[in-house]
């Protein structure tokens, strides 16, 4: 940092003996107004939001599949308060490590789908139960049709994974 050419923006919180680095300016662009509204977090409203979610280091597939159901109604709002976004991250976190046990590399739904049967030596016809008619089961092996969500639930219970091995990654 020569020459004074940049300014540290931070966010001091000192009842929690915190300092948030936010971002690193030059003056140049401080004065271009470069500098973003930082995002200021109730500690009641997140309290409130993490009492009600009581988010936690994952264990079980149960607790998973919970968080994500959490994760999941997040997702479906219109937008996010700093404080639903903050708890967004942390649930996601918490489910990305929970799931690194089952790491599929950046396997796509229908391949991660084909790598478990082929792990347990299971044929299309020991999904029906999954998929309910052989049709449906044949066109989405084949690539014809994608994964849905209740099938994605159903395969979840049916291999004990996440559901999220058989989401489409983004």
């Amino acid at each position: 940092m020569r020459g004074n050419r940049y300014q540290l923006i931070v966010r001091m919180e000192f009842a929690g003996q915190r300092v948030d680095v936010k971002d690193f300016l030059s003056h140049a662009e401080l004065r271009q107004g470069e500098l973003e509204e930082m995002a200021v977090i109730d500690s009641v409203s997140y309290g409130q939001l993490f009492q009600e979610a009581l988010p936690r280091v994952i264990e079980t597939d149960e607790e998973n599949e919970r968080l994500l159901a959490v994760l999941e109604q997040l997702d479906e709002l219109p937008s996010l308060t700093p404080e639903q976004e903050s708890l967004a991250e942390l649930l996601t976190m918490l489910i990305r490590q929970f799931e690194a046990r089952y790491d599929l590399g950046s396997a796509l739904p229908l391949e991660a789908l084909r790598s478990l049967m082929e792990d347990r030596g299971l044929r299309q016809r020991d999904l029906l139960g999954v998929f309910g008619l052989s049709s449906v089961a044949s066109d989405v092996l084949n690539g014809k049709r994608e994964i849905s969500k209740l099938h994605a639930r159903r395969l979840a219970e049916y291999f004990r994974v996440p559901v999220s091995v058989f989401y489409l990654r983004t």
